[in-house]
């Protein structure tokens, strides 16, 4: 049943490239830009915002992941729609052939980080099952990993571009003694771990005995 939550991801990519396409070009992509560093701030922050959730309001500990995860990002692209749409034009006015161009890569570009981000976002929550029984070694759509490359993004960022350095951290080679977001890249089976499994019937997904060190670059 993969190919279920492959056709899933793939027909959300398209339809939320068609809604921002309708934006043109410049439109397309500040909308990707808002969303891109929505994700970033989301993703930075949602871990001590979960560790407080669980502290003063216990009875949400399975869903404290997936309510604050998902409230910095809407958050975020509020206030980044807010900021864009008060202070940048409109419109910017191109030649057809490079405004067709430019809002179908920006679009496309947009949509992916969305559906990708979106996949994080169900990973966190406490549910059985995931769309067509899909597993943390899924690779969705297609074994393209558009979740793992957003992830493995992420935690270059926090390494390279925006580091957090603290005084008695890791001293990671790559990285330094950086506040990398998951450095030793098992996000996603960490939270497949962290979920429950159904025992049988559709959408069995057997959790791996041990926790492993899986890059999520892979």
């Amino acid at each position: 049943m993969s190919w279920i939550a492959d056709a899933v991801v793939s027909l959300a990519i398209l339809g939320i490239t068609y809604a921002l396409a309708s934006e043109g070009c410049f439109g397309a992509a500040v909308a990707a830009l808002n969303i891109l560093f929505s994700i970033l701030i989301a993703l930075n922050f949602y871990e001590p915002l979960a560790d407080l959730v669980v502290k003063n309001a216990d009875f949400l500990s399975g869903w404290a992941d997936l309510l604050c995860l998902g409230l910095l990002f809407l958050v975020s692209f509020a206030a980044f729609k807010f900021g864009t749409e008060s202070f940048t034009p409109n419109q910017l006015r191109l030649p057809a052939l490079p405004d067709m161009l430019g809002r179908l890569a920006f679009s496309l570009f947009g949509a992916t980080l969305c559906v990708g981000f979106l996949l994080i976002l169900l990973y966190t929550a406490p549910i059985t099952r995931i769309i067509g029984g899909m597993g943390y070694d899924h690779q969705p759509p297609f074994k393209m990993g558009i979740d793992r490359k957003l992830l493995a993004f992420m935690q270059y960022t926090t390494g390279t571009t925006f580091p957090w350095y603290e005084k008695d951290g890791v001293d990671d080679p790559v990285y330094g003694k950086a506040k990398i977001f998951d450095r030793k890249g098992g996000w996603l089976i960490d939270h497949q771990n962290a979920r429950p499994y159904p025992t049988s019937g559709f959408g069995k997904v057997p959790a791996p005995e041990t926790p492993a060190d899986i890059p999520v670059t892979q």
